[in-house]
């Protein structure tokens, strides 16, 4: 008499359960370590000790009472655009001579920042010219680098048109 050994459909679907959740993570935790690493500092743990100074030199940049205004018509993406700003110290007269440069930075997706460099067109006011690739948030970066040290300067922009998103 042969007795046929049946196997169990449960323990069988248990481990096949496990075996299932067990690739998913794996696949998960391979997609995020090789992809966008997460960080938007660079240098990051020396920019935190040296902390104390940013907050001075921000201090420092608000003692001088610079007003900085971003001359903006709407912006449209895939043509040629101006970027124009005006400096005008304490007592409301043009800032003039300084060099101004910076970035104009898309959060996402990278790849799209370009570098700024504004030129002086008249007492106070700095322009540069430019084509925005995309439309949609972007970030004005400006340093102001003048006699008494540096000014920086950071405005978000919306930027429309029909560009790619």
């Amino acid at each position: 008499m042969s007795i046929k050994q049946r196997i169990e459909p449960w323990p069988v679907a248990i481990i096949l359960f496990f075996v299932v959740v067990f690739i998913a993570n794996f696949a998960l935790v391979y997609l995020a370590q090789s992809s966008w690493t997460g960080l938007t500092t660079e240098n990051h743990y020396e920019k935190g000790l040296a902390y104390n100074d940013v907050i001075a030199a921000q201090q420092a940049q608000n003692a001088m009472e610079w007003h900085v205004d971003l001359v903006v018509k709407p912006l449209e993406a895939n043509r040629d655009e101006r970027l124009v700003i005006r400096i005008l110290d304490r007592q409301d007269m043009p800032v003039t001579g300084v060099e101004v440069d910076g970035v104009l930075f898309r959060p996402v997706p990278s790849g799209y920042d370009k570098p700024l460099k504004l030129v002086e067109q008249d007492a106070g006011v700095y322009a540069t010219d430019l084509k925005i690739d995309l439309a949609g948030n972007w970030d004005v970066k400006l340093a102001i680098h003048h006699s008494g040290g540096l000014y920086r300067f950071h405005r978000a922009i919306t930027v429309k048109g029909h560009g790619k998103n």
